[in-house]
């Protein structure tokens, strides 16, 4: 897959299936660097293994309830499975996701 299949894919995603979080786990790492120039706009890119776990879960949940987030996880973080299975979309490089509304 490359950046323009990816921002088409993330971009139905967002605003076809209007969802307001979505929970990226790569851990291949595929795209890694990609990440930062996906130019979605209107979208807040918050990579996990960057961000803190409490500060970015009330940002998401608290501060900023309305704001639509790609959660990158270039690793397998667990402290966010609980708010990305009940608030979000997951979404993989191998095109397997699930859609939750908002």
């Amino acid at each position: 897959m490359d950046t323009k299949q990816l921002n088409t894919a993330l971009n139905k995603i967002f605003f076809d299936d209007d969802a307001r979080i979505v929970f990226w786990n790569d851990p291949q790492q595929e795209f890694n660097k990609a990440v930062e120039n996906l130019g979605l706009d209107g979208i807040e890119v918050i990579r996990l293994d960057q961000a803190g776990s409490i500060a970015t879960k009330l940002r998401i949940e608290r501060d900023e309830p309305n704001t639509e987030f790609l959660l990158y996880a270039p690793d397998e973080v667990r402290w966010c499975r609980r708010t990305a299975r009940s608030h979000s979309t997951m979404f993989s490089s191998g095109w397997n996701w699930t859609t939750r509304r908002r």
